[in-house]
């Protein structure tokens, strides 16, 4: 028999979906950052101009994470713990959400992966681990926007294929 959770389970279900929402639009953000940075600043060589892109690409993250974390904290530190229930719940039944942080999660394992292998001789190994794990969760996060702008609308149907008619 399943108890039902409770209320700081709730609390920290709520606060952890806010720092992987900060996690993802870090994981945006930078990157556009880091190049309009760059384009100002020029004069380094392409190992340097590696390193720094993902360098700037794990710490923004970082920053978005703790930012995240720290405004859902804020936000649900002074609610009544029927309302972060709900809210919890919610976010744990949002089908979309749901996916957009598996794409998430995913591109950033693949990132961390490529990252080393791509760049391996560009700078330290923390900064392409968690550079490209930065990074693969900017292309995992717009992968699934995008996605439905290429598929088509039949794919959509989240009918089981058991329930549909032949």
């Amino acid at each position: 028999m399943t108890s039902a959770p409770s209320p700081t389970q709730d609390f920290n279900d709520a606060v952890r979906h806010s720092a992987l929402t900060g996690w993802q639009i870090g994981s945006l953000v930078t990157p556009i950052l880091s190049v309009g940075l760059w384009a100002t600043r020029r004069g380094r060589g392409l190992r340097g101009n590696v390193n720094f892109h993902l360098r700037s690409a794990w710490v923004g993250s970082a920053v978005g994470t703790a930012t995240g974390a720290g405004l859902g904290y804020a936000r649900y530190s002074g609610l009544p713990t029927g309302d972060i229930r709900v809210h919890s719940t919610r976010q744990q039944q949002d089908a979309l959400r749901a996916r957009r942080d598996d794409y998430a999660k995913i591109g950033a394992f693949l990132g961390a992966v490529l990252g080393p292998a791509i760049f391996f001789t560009y700078g330290p190994a923390y900064n392409l681990v968690l550079g490209g794990s930065s990074l693969g969760c900017a292309i995992g996060t717009v992968a699934h926007v995008l996605q439905p702008l290429h598929s088509p609308s039949s794919s959509r149907d989240t009918t089981p294929r058991d329930a549909k008619t032949v």
